[in-house]
């Protein structure tokens, strides 16, 4: 094969890396090296790693940076909403499965589960963290939760 007037050869090797390379996902962005408030951070621990946290922190450094601006508030508190409603159904969920983990536990031993029994459990011990986060969020935003 020639390109313009240069002959070339085409290994094995360079073709892999080439379908490798196309095949690859994306790299993931780091946790939390481009946001830049605590509460940014403590979203990105409830909701994970997401284009919506990193819009989130965006719009509030404009609100920050403009707080005249009618524009940036508005875009700001939609989508503050959208967060906080993702929060919320985080919590929930985090909320039945840590409920759910306890009834299983309680019918496996026939006995409630202790505060040690659920920081053993390393599972059970990062979704009361989350809760825990969420929760205070939630009272960050004056949400009130209320789950039976």
């Amino acid at each position: 094969m020639k390109r313009g007037n240069k002959p070339y050869s085409v290994t094995f090797e360079s073709l892999v890396m080439r379908l490798v390379k196309h095949l690859e996902p994306p790299m993931k962005r780091q946790k939390s090296d481009a946001l830049m408030s605590r509460t940014s951070k403590a979203i990105e621990q409830v909701l994970g790693t997401c284009e919506g946290v990193q819009k989130y922190d965006k719009l509030n450094q404009n609100v920050a940076k403009n707080p005249k601006s009618r524009y940036h508030l508005e875009r700001y508190e939609a989508h503050l909403t959208k967060i906080q409603i993702l929060t919320l159904k985080a919590y929930k969920k985090v909320f039945n499965d840590i409920q759910t983990w306890k009834d299983s536990f309680k019918s496996s031993t026939q006995r409630e589960a202790t505060d040690d029994d659920l920081r053993n459990s390393s599972d059970i011990a990062t979704k009361r963290k989350q809760m825990r986060i969420a929760l205070e969020l939630l009272k960050l935003w004056k949400i009130t939760v209320r789950l039976v």
